[in-house]
């Protein structure tokens, strides 16, 4: 089952939101780190909702600013 769950304070890079919901899934064995990498979360639209956001593939860099 799907847990929901409230961050008191949660940070991307300097972009930082409080009291921010979301849900702990549960994944499928090896899930998190088919990637290559550690997947410890996924961050939800209630984080960027405060924010325009615009993503340069080619740098692979995202672009946060409140607004």
């Amino acid at each position: 089952t799907t847990t929901r769950v409230i961050r008191a304070d949660l940070a991307l890079g300097e972009a930082r939101e409080k009291n921010i919901g979301g849900f702990y899934p549960v994944l499928p064995p090896g899930f998190e780190t088919r990637l290559g990498f550690k997947l410890d979360g996924l961050i939800s639209h209630d984080f960027f909702r405060p924010y325009k956001v615009a993503f340069d593939f080619l740098s692979m860099t995202l672009f946060l600013k409140k607004g």
